[in-house]
């Protein structure tokens, strides 16, 4: 991020901030995806980190994609997930959506495998007969789209307040969240 913002910086060019969950979808499903994409990758500790996109298609306030992410709109940005309670919240759009991971499959992510109606593995490489001919996208050039996108429509990242989202801390950081957390219940 340093190194990308004084490029900016000198430069005089603007920044464009593209998740790497983001990029990922939409690296799986090509330029006009026709399902929602549930990108997952291994958090370790158990967990998950996931983001749901819609189709960019998929513009009906009704279709079942858009009511699971207006009532879970965590789903709908990078977000850290217990396994069980991601498949839960994705369960009203089972067999809706294209999961895609990161070679190989998380373990905690083997729920989701069920529940997908199709499978990518690392941005390109189709693992269903549903998928196979799917159009696919090198991750960089999925990322130098989604950058030109949101440049050509003015959005810019402030170099001086961007920041990386880690989306959780260290082992010991989150041990100490957890232990505040326990503390303030009891």
């Amino acid at each position: 991020m340093a190194t990308a913002k004084g490029l900016c910086f000198a430069l005089g060019v603007p920044l464009c901030v593209v998740s790497s969950l983001e990029s990922l979808a939409r690296a799986s499903g090509g330029p006009e995806p026709e399902l929602a994409t549930l990108v997952v990758l291994d958090a370790f500790r158990g967990q998950l980190f996931a983001r749901l996109v819609p189709p960019r298609s998929d513009a009906l306030s009704a279709s079942p994609t858009r009511q699971t992410l207006s009532t879970l709109p965590q789903l709908a940005v990078d977000s850290m997930w217990h396994p069980a309670d991601l498949a839960r919240a994705v369960l009203p759009i089972a067999g809706a959506f294209r999961l895609c991971c990161v070679e190989p499959v998380p373990e905690q992510a083997q729920p989701l495998v069920a529940m997908a109606l199709a499978l990518s593995i690392d941005g390109g490489q189709s693992q269903s007969a549903a998928t196979r001919d799917a159009l696919f996208e090198p991750p960089p050039l999925a990322l130098a789209r989604l950058s030109a996108e949101r440049l050509s429509r003015g959005q810019q990242a402030d170099l001086f307040d961007v920041a990386p989202n880690y989306l959780c801390g260290s082992a010991p950081e989150e041990a100490e969240r957890e232990r505040l957390r326990a503390s303030q219940t009891a």
